[in-house]
């Protein structure tokens, strides 16, 4: 069903997303050709920032939306469900790379980019060296854009220069 191992981990993402409504599967194949092209909605001023903050999906056969779902596995029987907010998430990294002395997200100042009166994060985040810990993994990819999220997978965010999920107040 399309699953994806997180490059230079053990860690594999296994894809059991399904519309809830006619449980129609989706691979990771079909969610990134969904989040390269999604459906148009009215409900956001443009596509841009559709792009940025639809995390749902249109399902194909009955047209209803729905969030798709991401399972961990590491080959450990260990099992990390915690799930942080988006600045617990942050936090949590930054703090798990600090104690390597490492400066990454918004406590490296070439980070912070000021867009239109948004302050942005540039996400310099290679997952291989967050391997120990798939929680934070696991939270990253929840909290960044569908669309990016991807390149933060296969490790080509940080070339990419993309930006974490939505405005930051820093």
């Amino acid at each position: 069903m399309g699953n994806i191992t997180v490059s230079g981990t053990k860690i594999k993402l296994i894809n059991y997303s399904f519309c809830p409504k006619c449980n129609a599967v989706f691979s990771f194949k079909d969610l990134a050709a969904y989040y390269s092209n999604p459906r148009p909605d009215p409900a956001f001023a443009n596509r841009t920032i559709q792009f940025r903050n639809d995390t749902r999906v249109c399902c194909h056969v009955c047209n209803d939306y729905f969030l798709p779902a991401l399972v961990i596995s590491d080959g450990t029987p260990k099992n990390e469900v915690q799930f942080l907010c988006r600045t617990q998430t942050v936090n949590a990294i930054e703090n798990y790379f600090l104690e390597r002395k490492i400066q990454v997200l918004t406590h490296s100042k070439k980070n912070i980019i000021n867009d239109s009166g948004n302050t942005l994060v540039l996400n310099d985040i290679v997952l291989e060296k967050l391997k120990e810990k798939p929680t934070l993994i696991s939270n990253l990819i929840q909290y960044t854009p569908a669309g990016l999220m991807f390149n933060l997978i296969d490790g080509s965010n940080v070339e990419k220069r993309d930006m974490l999920f939505g405005g930051w107040g820093i």
